[in-house]
C-alpha cells in the first residue's frame, strides 16, 4: 500500500482532459499503466482501461483506525483522504443527525468535488475510476479472489459499483440477478466500499449538493441520499452477489456507538441457508490452537473476518487466527491473564449470541460452516453447549508443563497486557486446563476430536485428514495443501525444540 505524505499523488490526469479522445468501452481492456495492484488493475480494465483513484477517508484524529487500515487492507495504491471534522465545522441548523454524520457527508462530497476538479471524470475521453473506501472497511482474508471473481464478471456498462454494503428496499424489489457473481441492487446504505466513474461522478456530485432536498430529509445521512438516486432506477449500480467488504465494529465516529464486525449478507429469496453445527478449537495459550485454528481456515471454515492474534505478527496478518470480535468478547469475560469472570454471564451470553448469529449467516451464504477460537473458550464450553447444543469441539492437546514453559518464554518477551509473571502464567494454565477437561466431559459423544500436539507435528497429513472427516467437509486439494505448508518445516529444521520451546514453521508461525 502506498503511504506517501502526499494526499493526492501527482496523476496525469488534468494534463490528458484536453487531448482526450473518446474511445469504445472494451470489456478486459488493457489497465493504465502503473497499477501494479490486481484489484486495481481489473477495475481499470472493467472500464476500457482508464486512470483509477484509490482513497481511504480518515480523521485526522483517529490515526489508529488509519494504521489499522494499512495492516489489514489487500489493495495497495490506496492512499489517505482527511475526513472533514463535523466537529470542527459544525453542521448548519437544518441538520438533526450529529457533527460525525454531517462530517461523513461532507468528506464523500470533497473527494468528488477534488476528482472533478482534476478531470478524473473526463480522463481518457471516458473518465476514470474513484475507489471510495473508509477506514472501518473489513476485508475478509479471500478478498482478493472474491473481488476478482466480481469486477470480471461487471457488465461495461456500470456507473456505481459496491464492494460492501446493505441492500434496502427488499419488501418493494429484490436484488435483480445478473449473473453469478453480480447482482443489480434496489438501494444500497453504507458507504465503506463503493466505485464511480466517468460522468457518474459528476451525477453523484450535483446529487449530494442538492441542498434544498437535504433540509427537506434532515436525517439523511450520505449513504441515504445515495439510496434515493439508485431507486430511481436510471443510473447503472452494481453489487456483489455475496457482499466482499464488510464492516470492522468499535466505537463509530458516526453513531457513537460501538458495534461488532458485520457483513449484511442475509437479504434474498431462494433455498434457506442451513446453518451447520459450528466448531471450536478448544486448547490452551501456547497448545498448538493457533495452527489447528489456521488449519480449519486453509480448509475453508469461516473462522471470522478478522483474523488477528499475537501467533505470526509478522506473517500473512491472521495472527493466531482469532476472529477479533471473539478475542474480545473472551477478554471482556476473563482478562488475561486473570482466571475470575470479570463481566456478567448474561453479558458474555449475549454478545457470543451476536457474534454466532452474525458468523453463522455468513457461513451459510459461503456454503461452509463456522468456527472459533481463544484459548479461553476452555472456560466457556457449557455456554457454548447452551448457545449451541450441536456445537462440535477439536481439542487440542500439548502437555501442560510444556504450554506452561512456553507462555511463561513468551511473555518474557512481550509488551503491555500480554505480559505476566511465571506464576500468573502458570496459574492461568492449569485452570484452562481443569475447565478444558470438565467442560469436555460434558459434551455428547461424538462431538469432540482429540488431536495430539506432537501427532499433529509428526504427522501432519493424518491429522488434517482426521479433522477433514470429523466435521465432514468437503476440501479441494489445494486447499489441503495450504493446510498442510502451515504445519510443515522449514527448510528441514526439526519441528520441536526440547524442553516444550516454540517451534518455527514455514508459515511463520510459532505456536
Amino acid at each position: 500500500m502506498t503511504t506517501a505524505a502526499t494526499i493526492f499523488p501527482p496523476p496525469p490526469f488534468a494534463d490528458r482532459v484536453e487531448s482526450a479522445v473518446a474511445a469504445p468501452i472494451k470489456k478486459d481492456a488493457a489497465p493504465a499503466p502503473g497499477l501494479a495492484d490486481e484489484t486495481l488493475r481489473l477495475l481499470s480494465a472493467s472500464a476500457g482501461g482508464a486512470e483509477v483513484r484509490a482513497l481511504c477517508i480518515n480523521l485526522d484524529r483517529r490515526p489508529e483506525r488509519w494504521e489499522a487500515f494499512k495492516r489489514n487492507c489487500p489493495i495497495r495504491g490506496v492512499h489517505r483522504f482527511p475526513a472533514i471534522d463535523g466537529r470542527a465545522v459544525r453542521p448548519p441548523a437544518w441538520w438533526r443527525q450529529g457533527g460525525g454524520a454531517w462530517g461523513c457527508m461532507l468528506s464523500h462530497i470533497r473527494i468528488l468535488e477534488q476528482a472533478l476538479a482534476d478531470g478524473l471524470d473526463r480522463c481518457g475521453g471516458r473518465g476514470g475510476v474513484l475507489l471510495v473506501l473508509e477506514d472501518d472497511a473489513l476485508f475478509p482474508p479471500d478478498f482478493a479472489e472474491r473481488a476478482a471473481r466480481f469486477i470480471r464478471a461487471l457488465p461495461a456498462d456500470w456507473e456505481q459499483v459496491y464492494l460492501g454494503g446493505q441492500h434496502r428496499g427488499l419488501r418493494v424489489r429484490q436484488p435483480q440477478r445478473v449473473n453469478d457473481e453480480v447482482v443489480r441492487p434496489f438501494m444500497v446504505n453504507r458507504t465503506q466500499a463503493y466505485a464511480v466513474r466517468g460522468h457518474f461522478i459528476r451525477v453523484l456530485y450535483q446529487h449530494l449538493c442538492d441542498w434544498p432536498a437535504h433540509a427537506r430529509s434532515p436525517r439523511h445521512h450520505v449513504d441515504h441520499r445515495m439510496e434515493l438516486l439508485h431507486r430511481a432506477g436510471k443510473h447503472k449500480v452494481y453489487a456483489p452477489a455475496k457482499w466482499i467488504v464488510g464492516q470492522a465494529g468499535g466505537p463509530s465516529d458516526i453513531s457513537g456507538r460501538v458495534t461488532q464486525d458485520r457483513f449484511w449478507n442475509g437479504w434474498g429469496k431462494g433455498p434457506r441457508q442451513v446453518h451447520r453445527p459450528p466448531v471450536w478449537v478448544i486448547g490452551l495459550h501456547r497448545s498448538g490452537s493457533s495452527v489447528t485454528a489456521g488449519i480449519l481456515h486453509r480448509l475453508g471454515v469461516h473462522m471470522g473476518n478478522r483474523l488477528i492474534g499475537y501467533e505470526n505478527r509478522g506473517g500473512r496478518g491472521t495472527g493466531g487466527f482469532e476472529a477479533h470480535g471473539l478475542a474480545m468478547i473472551c477478554e471482556q469475560a476473563y482478562p488475561f491473564p486473570s482466571v475470575e469472570r470479570a463481566v456478567p454471564v448474561e453479558t458474555t451470553r449475549r454478545r457470543l449470541r451476536e457474534w454466532i448469529d452474525a458468523r453463522q449467516r455468513e457461513a451459510a451464504w459461503r456454503g461452509t460452516i463456522m468456527g472459533g477460537k481463544y484459548p479461553h473458550l476452555c472456560f466457556m464450553i457449557d455456554l457454548l453447549l447452551e448457545l449451541e447444543p450441536e456445537s462440535r469441539f477439536i481439542h487440542i492437546d500439548r502437555p501442560i508443563e510444556e504450554s506452561i514453559h512456553s507462555l511463561v518464554d513468551r511473555s518474557a518477551k512481550a509488551h503491555g497486557w500480554l505480559r505476566a509473571t511465571p506464576e500468573l502464567c502458570e496459574r492461568l494454565q492449569r485452570a484452562l486446563g481443569e475447565a478444558k477437561t470438565e467442560g469436555l466431559a460434558r459434551v455428547p459423544e461424538g462431538r469432540v476430536l482429540t488431536v495430539q500436539y506432537h501427532d499433529l507435528l509428526a504427522g501432519a497429513e493424518d491429522s488434517i485428514d482426521r479433522v477433514v472427516a470429523f466435521l465432514g467437509l468437503k476440501v479441494r486439494p489445494a486447499q489441503r495443501s495450504e493446510a498442510l505448508r502451515l504445519v510443515a518445516p522449514a527448510r528441514g529444521v526439526h519441528a520441536l525444540s526440547l524442553g516444550g520451546r516454540p517451534c518455527q514453521f514455514e508459515s511463520g508461525e510459532r505456536f
